[in-house]
């Protein structure tokens, strides 16, 4: 009897574990769920361009506490408030009609082992990646955090503008400083909970008939 009930737990938690373990989360954004911001300086005068745009399009995964998944967003949403400026930096520097898209993508983003949709929060941690923009993708690394169980929160990186092939903006004489600091900005993330594809199976073997 002992030996039944000491089978029966081992089993229990063999199937609590295997649930647990396929357990995975879908995260997405649309553009009204956020914002992307960038930061220039131009020279000589040293003066602040700030730029802004809709919100990125997320389509992230959590599984086994670890986050991958990418940003995507329309460049052509930017505007720094000044139609004439933008209209430069869209068309001739952007090339926004041949390049209309840029993608952010995180890899193997650990987080908290105590995480779940419950327990959101992210102090802010370092990201590695990529950043497609301009058709170029170059590795990227940036701090990433989640704010609060909406799923708000933010990803800041800085891009060198030439790694990306675009030419250095110049406008009236002000020229853009090569590094911009760009802030993905969410206000808030819906998210799913899903099978996990790296699930492992567990392998629990019938219990055996007992004989006549």
């Amino acid at each position: 009897m002992k030996a039944f009930l000491f089978l029966a737990k081992t089993l229990l938690i063999v199937s609590a574990l295997a649930v647990n373990a396929a357990a995975a989360t879908d995260i997405k954004t649309t553009p009204a769920q956020g914002d992307v911001q960038f930061d220039a300086i131009g020279k000589p005068s040293m003066i602040k361009i700030k730029g802004k745009g809709e919100g990125a399009v997320a389509a992230l995964k959590v599984d086994n506490n670890t986050l991958n998944g990418d940003f995507k967003f329309n460049v052509d949403s930017l505007t720094t408030g000044m139609g004439v400026r933008d209209d430069h930096m869209k068309n001739k520097y952007l090339q926004v009609k041949d390049f209309p898209q840029a993608t952010l993508t995180l890899k193997d983003f650990k987080l908290p082992a105590t995480w779940n949709l419950k327990n959101a929060v992210v102090k802010q941690a370092d990201f590695s990646g990529t950043l497609k923009l301009h058709g170029v993708e170059k590795p990227i690394k940036g701090t990433f955090q989640i704010d609060n169980e909406k799923l708000a929160g933010v990803a800041n990186f800085e891009l060198n503008i030439s790694d990306y092939g675009i030419e250095i903006p110049s406008y009236l004489g002000v020229k853009v400083t090569d590094t911009v600091k760009v802030a993905v900005t969410f206000t808030e993330m819906t998210a799913t909970e899903v099978a996990s594809a790296a699930a492992p199976k567990a392998d629990v073997a019938a219990p055996a008939k007992k004989k006549k």
